[in-house]
């Protein structure tokens, strides 16, 4: 299960910095971050609290990571 959670955590930020990249943080909601990745938003609680909590993510773990 822990490598499905992995899975997710990767389709999800991917589709979140693709989302803030293209219209910034202030201006994405989970909505749109849901749409890009073709997920729900309860998948999307499932791995993160918040939007808030994916961009933490980010710059935790992902060095490449530059808005």
């Amino acid at each position: 299960m822990e490598a499905a959670g992995s899975e997710l955590r990767g389709r999800i930020t991917e589709a979140a910095v693709r989302c803030f990249r293209t219209k910034g943080y202030d201006e994405v909601s989970v909505n749109d971050i849901c749409r890009e990745a073709d997920i729900a938003r309860s998948t999307f609680y499932r791995a993160f609290s918040s939007k808030k909590d994916v961009i933490r993510y980010l710059f935790e773990h992902r060095a490449d990571f530059c808005i």
